[in-house]
């Protein structure tokens, strides 16, 4: 939220004015905070019963960061990923992927993000949310005996 403030204000700075469009981050930064709880839950109860499984985590992430485009444009993995259209296809799955292009959309192009990608995102978050919580639920009891 810290960072966040600070680019918008950056933004503001350089005549963006991206004032309006701040609820619709909230709400992004809402889902994004969802999928990432529901994920936090699934590893918690995973890193019990496997404890090597914490330093592939931080491995796996470092991967699934850069497998996004971060500083990259979508335009250029396009470019790059070329004529084959499964592996654009399997690219576009990625939850990070989405929510790197609807924080482009909401602070540099000021837009909203199209009807799709808001979908496939509320669908992702609140499907990552219910499972990691139904995961955590029912495997609760014994965590404590295990650790």
């Amino acid at each position: 939220a810290i960072e966040l403030t600070v680019l918008a204000v950056a933004l503001l700075f350089v005549g963006n004015m991206v004032l309006p469009w701040l609820p619709a981050i909230l709400v992004l930064v809402a889902l994004q905070a969802a999928f990432t709880y529901g994920l936090a839950l699934m590893l918690s109860v995973l890193t019990v019963y496997f404890r090597d499984l914490e330093h592939l985590v931080g491995l796996a992430l470092q991967v699934w960061f850069y497998s996004a485009p971060i500083i990259v444009p979508l335009s250029l993995v396009k470019d790059q990923i070329g004529d084959v259209g499964w592996l654009w296809d399997v690219y576009n799955l990625n939850p990070l992927t989405r929510f790197v292009e609807a924080y482009r959309d909401l602070f540099y192009s000021l837009r909203f993000p199209s009807l799709v990608e808001s979908g496939y995102l509320v669908l992702v978050s609140a499907l990552t949310l219910v499972v990691g919580y139904a995961i955590f639920r029912r495997f609760e009891g014994r965590l404590a005996e295990e650790l």
